[in-house]
């Protein structure tokens, strides 16, 4: 793919007591795009107040650079980003976050729903996950080279399979301790929901 082309499609819906009505509010919705020096942002734009019955839902496909880094936050939904070597920040208020071959330093906060990750972590990098409502799961090279902190302020457990975190130090609702040697930063926090943490070679 060209690697200096972005791609972006949006799926506009407008839900309401009659299909006339709904076709007819289709253009309350817009979509601004501003292609900066060194940024693009999308924006949705919607009515604030008074949907009279209305529902108004967007749906973004974005097709980047992988280079590219990626920053998103949105109220309803479900966010998923794939295949980046960049940094990636996502803010999610209702819905979870889905990354998967991100390489590169991860921030992510949910309130409602989960957040579930590959990720690999290059050196004095950071990944700082947190849910208030929901589980995290998150998947990472063994030979990770890192700090790691994970704690659950509510209900949940914290699981760690197939790595080998030394000088640990855990309690029911906390578990600290290094991954290699310890060059970067992993921070996981929920306030109620597991948190899973998973090696892979």
């Amino acid at each position: 793919s060209d690697a200096k082309n972005v791609m972006i499609t949006a799926y506009l819906y407008v839900s309401s007591d009659s299909q006339e009505d709904a076709e007819l509010h289709l253009d309350d919705l817009d979509i601004l795009v501003t292609d900066g020096t060194n940024e693009i942002l999308i924006q949705t734009v919607q009515p604030e107040e008074n949907f009279n019955g209305r529902q108004y839902l967007v749906e973004y496909d974005i097709i980047v650079p992988k280079s590219f880094e990626v920053v998103t936050s949105q109220t309803n939904g479900t966010i998923a980003i794939f295949d980046i070597q960049n940094s990636v920040e996502v803010s999610n208020k209702n819905g979870d976050v889905l990354l998967s071959g991100i390489v590169g330093g991860v921030t992510a906060d949910v309130e409602n729903g989960g957040i579930e990750g590959t990720v690999v972590l290059p050196l004095n990098e950071t990944i700082d996950l947190s849910v208030n409502n929901g589980g995290l799961e998150l998947s990472i090279p063994t030979s990770t080279s890192t700090e790691f902190s994970a704690t659950v302020d509510g209900i949940g457990e914290i699981i760690v399979s197939d790595l080998d975190i030394t000088d640990s130090l855990s309690t029911s609702k906390s578990l600290t301790g290094s991954l290699g040697n310890g060059e970067g930063s992993i921070a996981l926090s929920t306030v109620n929901g597991n948190i899973e943490v998973i090696g892979f070679d």
